[in-house]
C-alpha cells in the first residue's frame, strides 16, 4: 500500500504544471490537431521520462541504498522553495507552435504516431520534467523490482486519468481557475511526504546515527 501512495503522491506533486499544459492543449484542438495527438504524445513523453529515470536509478546497484536515500532531501528542498513562493504570482508561458498539416485528418489512433504534432506534445511533456527527475530517480532507486514494476504501471494509468482530467477542465473554465488557485498549496505537503518516505525506506537516518 505504501508503494501505491508514494507513486500517487509523486505523480500528483510533479504533474500539476503538466495538467495546465494539457488543459491548454485540449483547448487548442481542431480538425488536424486532436485528442489522439495529445494523449499519444503525452504517453510518449512520459515514457521517455520514466526510461531516463530508471536508467539514472541504476546507480543504486553500485552505491549503498543509505547514500542513495540522501536524494530524499531534494523533495524537502523543493517543498521549502514552494512554501517561500506561495503568495507570489507565477505564470508559465507555453509556446506550443503546433502545425496545421495540409488538412490531413488522422483516421485512427495509430495514425497519431506518425503525426509531427504528436511528437511536439511529447517534447513539451518531456521538457517540463526537471522536477520529475528529482523525485522519480530516488523513488526507483530505493524500490524493489516489484515496486518499480508496480509504480511504472501506476504511472501509466495516472497519465490516462490526467489526460481525462485535462480534457474535463478544458471544458469548464471555472474549475480550471479553482485548481490553478489552490492546487499549488497542496504540493509542498506532498513533497515533504515523499522526501520523508525516501529517507525512511532507504534507512538513510542510520547514517546520522538515528
Amino acid at each position: 500500500m505504501k508503494v501505491f501512495f508514494s507513486g500517487l503522491f509523486a505523480f500528483i506533486a510533479t504533474n500539476v504544471d503538466d495538467l495546465f499544459i494539457l488543459v491548454t492543449l485540449f483547448s487548442q484542438k481542431n480538425d488536424t490537431f486532436n485528442k489522439k495527438h495529445i494523449v499519444v504524445g503525452q504517453y510518449i513523453g512520459f515514457s521517455m521520462l520514466i526510461l531516463v529515470s530508471l536508467l539514472a536509478s541504476l546507480g543504486s546497484l553500485f552505491i549503498p541504498k543509505q547514500w542513495i536515500g540522501l536524494l530524499g532531501f531534494l523533495p524537502l528542498y523543493m517543498a521549502y522553495k514552494l512554501w517561500r513562493e506561495l503568495g507570489t504570482e507565477k505564470k508559465q508561458e507555453i509556446d506550443l507552435n503546433l502545425e496545421i498539416q495540409d488538412g490531413l485528418k488522422p483516421t485512427s489512433f495509430w495514425n497519431a504516431f506518425i503525426n509531427r504534432n504528436t511528437y511536439k506534445v511529447a517534447t513539451i511533456t518531456f521538457a517540463n520534467c526537471s522536477d520529475n527527475f528529482a523525485i522519480y530517480i530516488p523513488i526507483f532507486a530505493v524500490a524493489s523490482l516489484w515496486g518499480i514494476f508496480f509504480t511504472v504501471f501506476e504511472f501509466m494509468i495516472l497519465v490516462g486519468l490526467w489526460c481525462c482530467l485535462g480534457f474535463f477542465i478544458s471544458k469548464r473554465p471555472v474549475v480550471a481557475k479553482t485548481v490553478e488557485k489552490y492546487g499549488h498549496i497542496l504540493l509542498p505537503f506532498l513533497l515533504v511526504f515523499l522526501g520523508i518516505y525516501i529517507l525512511i525506506s532507504s534507512e538513510t537516518f542510520k547514517l546520522l546515527g538515528l
